[in-house]
């Protein structure tokens, strides 16, 4: 499969919810065509949410814009980190929070450093 984010730069948006239940995030190309959406794979009630009960532990799962899964996150709240998996289930690699949380370190299954990327929040 080619890789649907080839690109420089990426454009991240999370569209706006009255209740938010569950996250989800749209990603574009520089050109705004929708790559690909993330979205938590697992909501959470109305009660949960309006309580603003998070889960420890939560998963979103990345599928191009024709539906096909690429990846699925894992962000736990007890480290600054998310692991990757393949849609096997299988660890590709982990995305390491920075303190800001605007820059993030993508490391790859074996642990070599294979990018970096800063949100910009403009």
């Amino acid at each position: 499969m080619d890789d649907p984010f080839d690109f420089r730069e990426l454009l991240i948006r999370q569209p706006a919810r009255l209740i938010p239940g569950q996250a989800r995030y749209e990603i574009f190309d520089t050109g705004r065509h929708l790559l690909a959406i993330a979205s938590e794979e697992a909501g959470r009630s109305r009660m949960q949410t309006l309580t603003r009960v998070i889960p420890g532990s939560r998963a979103l799962g990345v599928r191009t814009a024709s539906g096909e899964p690429v990846l699925t996150l894992i962000k736990r709240n007890s480290d600054w980190a998310a692991d990757l998996t393949d849609p096997d289930g299988k660890h590709v690699g982990r995305i390491r929070i920075g303190s800001t949380r605007r820059n993030y370190t993508l490391v790859d299954g074996s642990g070599e450093v294979v990018g970096e990327a800063v949100g910009d929040l403009a």
